[in-house]
């Protein structure tokens, strides 16, 4: 065979092989979005001290400014204080979590926008970064970025 035909049949394979680790990778980080929401949602209500009575007033979530999917919030199911979507949130008397901006900087670490809203003026937005260790997700850093 021709040396330029082989090369040629190289590069073509190199580029599909390309593509399909492309999207494997965008398959892979969608399937891991839901693990690493439900990571920070977990932590943030674990240290939200908001809701004093947890008998009264819920936490409201969306992601990517959207409710979250019923399979999603099946999750939180018997959570207290009750786990509701975002569009179900009632000022001052729940809290609102709002997860967005998933910026991947590898396959293995991922940084996500946190913002945290109960009334006028009572809020607060972080970034955390989230890396993968042996099996599990972990939160590696969380960043205050503002307060109001």
């Amino acid at each position: 065979m021709n040396k330029t035909i082989l090369i040629s049949i190289g590069l073509i394979c190199a580029m599909i092989a390309a593509v399909g680790i492309m999207y494997f990778n965008d398959i892979y980080r969608k399937a891991e979005e839901p693990n690493i929401c439900e990571l920070v949602l977990r932590t943030q209500f674990e240290h939200n001290t908001s809701l004093p009575n947890k008998k009264d007033g819920a936490y409201c979530i969306d992601i990517d400014n959207k409710d979250p999917s019923d399979n999603f919030m099946a999750r939180f199911k018997g959570h207290q204080p009750p786990v509701k979507k975002g569009s179900e949130f009632i000022l001052e008397q729940d809290v609102k979590f709002s997860i967005d901006n998933f910026r991947w900087l590898n396959n293995w670490t991922v940084e996500v926008d946190v913002d945290y809203f109960r009334q006028p003026k009572c809020g607060f937005g972080y970034t955390y970064r989230i890396i993968w260790k042996v099996d599990c997700w972990t939160i590696e850093k969380i960043l205050l970025l503002w307060i109001s």
